[in-house]
């Protein structure tokens, strides 16, 4: 079995992490490698700090087990330890939840990220068993939950994240993207000092590291990496006016983004920026012309248009 390139991620899992989007084949059924190559070199040569393949803008939960498997091990294989690598492994079925955890486990992933299950409405207990049993399973391989109520329909509340993190030791963290800032202040006041919290709303993350957060899972990040790095740069660099002057380009690209439909935009700028193929999962949608139009128009103003004319 493969071990972690990093003993310990938890210590190293700050900064800006991209929720990356999953190159696919002109089938849509099927990654594309060369996709997956050219992604994976230009976030790291940008300078990202992690990767959270397979999540909501991976989508994840549209494709098969084996499509999530060879995706999760190209990135592996290309990234060779220079960052963390956190797996989302979230699905209907808690087998299914397991199976790719171990998956990403024996291929040497830093962690896996677990949403609620979703369509029938869980209470505090049966969400309280289901993490317990993949946390079980699992331990010692981190887990960090992943609240996204809007798109999971069950919400990971900050009692419920302090429960697990007192029973299961191997949660080390959570990303909070519920978009209630609210709930981002008291995971940061509930979880243990070594434990990671994490943005999932890309219009606070500034404002997350100011209240002691230890960084983003960023979407706008997968497309437009470059104000992002430059936001966490001048925080940590203490120049705090200069990190808010970033946040601001940051909720533009993000706006840009999720204007029309969901991660064919990010998809489109990637193939504008002369990186990977656009093609998304069905029964996700392309863009339109008016919202081709629309987007390009927006990433030229921002600067980061580089598709030959």
């Amino acid at each position: 079995m493969a071990q972690s390139s990093i003993p310990d991620s938890s210590k190293s899992l700050n900064g800006i992490i991209s929720a990356m989007v999953t190159p696919l084949l002109a089938s849509g059924d099927d990654v594309d490698l060369e996709g997956v190559k050219s992604l994976v070199y230009f976030l790291l040569d940008k300078g990202i700090h992690g990767l959270f393949p397979l999540g909501s803008t991976g989508e994840g939960v549209l494709l098969t087990e084996g499509v999530r498997m060879k995706m999760a091990e190209m990135v592996m294989q290309e990234v060779q330890g220079q960052v963390p690598v956190i797996v989302h492994s979230g699905a209907f079925k808690v087998g299914e939840v397991i199976r790719l955890s171990n998956h990403a486990k024996d291929i040497g992933a830093d962690g896996v990220s677990v949403i609620p299950p979703s369509y029938y409405s869980m209470d505090e207990q049966a969400l309280l068993q289901y993490f317990s049993m993949i946390a079980e399973e699992l331990d010692p391989f981190p887990i960090y939950l992943y609240n996204i109520p809007s798109n999971a329909k069950n919400a990971i509340s900050i009692p419920l994240f302090a429960k697990l993190s007192q029973k299961h030791l191997n949660i080390h963290g959570m990303k909070e993207s519920s978009m209630d800032f609210s709930n981002f202040y008291e995971l940061v006041q509930a979880a243990r000092p070594e434990q990671i919290k994490l943005m999932g709303n890309d219009d606070q993350i500034f404002a997350s590291l100011c209240i002691g957060g230890n960084g983003a899972i960023s979407a706008g990040s997968t497309a437009v990496p470059e104000p992002y790095i430059e936001l966490y740069r001048a925080y940590v660099e203490g120049d705090l006016s200069k990190a808010f002057y970033w946040q601001t380009i940051c909720s533009k690209v993000k706006k840009m983004l999720v204007k029309s439909c969901p991660v064919a935009p990010h998809k489109k700028v990637l193939q504008l920026r002369n990186v990977m193929a656009d093609k998304v999962s069905p029964p996700l949608r392309q863009l339109n012309e008016n919202e081709l139009a629309d987007l390009q128009s927006s990433l030229k103003d921002l600067g980061y248009f580089s598709y030959p004319s």
